[in-house]
């Protein structure tokens, strides 16, 4: 049997779940990314730089959702 999730309160009938890495960003680490890779946030982990960007129009994407949708996103990534 399929046990069930429960994260936070309730806020829609309807659940999406997206995964963060690749879908709502792109991440590259320590000079890997192509020339033409633009980075709107960065952050050192473990001894790494890891430059990050965010997808065009992800935010007004996540809005229009968010009134759909109660929006959970989740990575598997570091």
């Amino acid at each position: 049997m399929m046990k069930s999730l429960t994260i936070g309160k309730k806020t829609k009938d309807k659940t999406l779940i997206l995964d963060m890495d690749e879908t709502l960003i792109a991440s590259k680490f320590g000079g890997k990314e192509p020339k033409n890779f633009i980075c709107n946030f960065k952050f050192a982990f473990g001894g790494s730089e890891i430059k990050v960007r965010l997808r065009p129009y992800i935010h007004d994407v996540l809005e229009k959702l968010s009134q759909l949708y109660e929006v959970i996103v989740f990575t598997a990534g570091v």
